[in-house]
């Protein structure tokens, strides 16, 4: 299955300026790490050496996964419903904090199962939940597309309303499943037991069940890692399908695109597998406790700044590295040279020469 989407090169003389006014300002080269490779690259992408991550939003995406009746959830099914209706209240910890970070939260149904009707969700419901996918496939070729064009249009949406970088979560239970299910498909040579985590909180026993149903899942749908339109088909979610056009979406219009906890970085390696350009737009914000999320963040070279021990997803990542996106041009735009400060700093080295880094 093939996907045409066309995806713009970041300024490289922008970064270029960028990274010499970074060597300029009044600091040892080097001495702010990870800021400085986070304001380098925002300048790329927005074409300016003074860049603005400026206005922010979060979009998640919610739907029901069939997989559930096979026991592999500590949550029962009703809670994507019930979840999601708490986010639109504002009471979850992904609305809290994008609240907090003063980001817009756009809430949408892509497949929750049954009708939920709340103040302010998007309605682009396309199925009431994925197949289960240990006996059938998770949806037909033309929902995947589907799902990942409501992802594409939320984006555009948000970029007419002023929006110049988003943040992608999700809200689904059983999504743990379908994430590890898509990279045991994209990656056979990775053991299975090695990339299968306890979710929001199985049981060892339940976590060994849910090994068995993955590894049948997989199988069943006899998957090549060279196809993953058809690996998202057969054994993803509705949530992960539109997650994927998002972030395919942003890369296209040139807009940052920030990952979450797992699931939102299953998406972004699906985006990046479709489309190796689109890598280019996206930002690792935590690091997952969910032990898949480091096989895809190391082979994408996407290194998260930020290691809290969370686990809860939701996109609930997004609004806390929306700030450090925010310190990283403050520090580019507002720092003064040893110019401008008329001073000298030829006595500071590099402490990147020293240290390799």
């Amino acid at each position: 299955m093939r996907y045409s989407i066309k995806v713009p090169t970041p300024d490289t003389e922008a970064a270029a300026e960028a990274i010499q006014r970074c060597n300029q300002l009044i600091k040892p080269p080097g001495s702010l790490g990870v800021l400085e490779e986070i304001a380098i690259r925002l300048a790329g992408i927005l074409g300016t050496s003074h860049p603005l991550a400026g206005k922010k939003a979060v979009i998640v995406m919610a739907a029901d996964n069939g997989v559930t009746k096979e026991g592999v959830a500590s949550a029962p099914k009703h809670f994507t419903a019930i979840q999601t209706r708490q986010m639109l209240l504002g009471r979850t910890g992904v609305a809290v904090l994008a609240r907090q970070a003063g980001a817009a939260l756009r809430v949408v149904d892509v497949g929750i199962e049954g009708e939920l009707e709340a103040p302010g969700l998007i309605q682009e419901k396309i199925r009431h939940g994925t197949g289960n996918i240990l006996w059938e496939d998770a949806m037909t070729e033309e929902e995947l597309l589907q799902a990942m064009e409501v992802g594409r249009a939320q984006v555009r949406i948000l970029k007419a309303q002023g929006v110049t970088t988003v943040g992608i979560g999700e809200m689904g239970i059983g999504n743990t499943t379908t994430t590890a299910a898509i990279l045991h498909a994209l990656r056979p040579d990775v053991e299975l037991e090695g990339i299968v985590g306890k979710g929001a909180g199985l049981t060892e026993a339940a976590r060994q069940k849910k090994i068995q149903v993955i590894r049948a899942a997989v199988s069943r749908a006899v998957l090549t890692p060279e196809d993953p339109l058809r690996i998202l088909q057969c054994v993803g979610g509705l949530d992960i399908a539109a997650m994927t056009g998002a972030y395919l979406g942003a890369a296209a219009l040139g807009i940052p695109a920030v990952i979450d906890g797992v699931i939102s970085m299953v998406a972004a390696y699906l985006a990046w597998k479709i489309c190796p350009e689109a890598k280019a737009y996206f930002f690792a914000s935590h690091r997952s406790a969910e032990p898949a999320y480091e096989v895809m963040s190391r082979e994408m070279g996407l290194e998260p700044p930020l290691h809290m021990q969370m686990r809860l997803g939701e996109g609930s990542g997004c609004p806390l590295f929306f700030g450090i996106m925010d310190m990283a041009c403050a520090m580019l735009n507002d720092m003064a040279t040893f110019t401008e400060a008329e001073t000298d700093g030829g006595f500071l080295i590099d402490i990147r020469e020293e240290t390799g880094k």
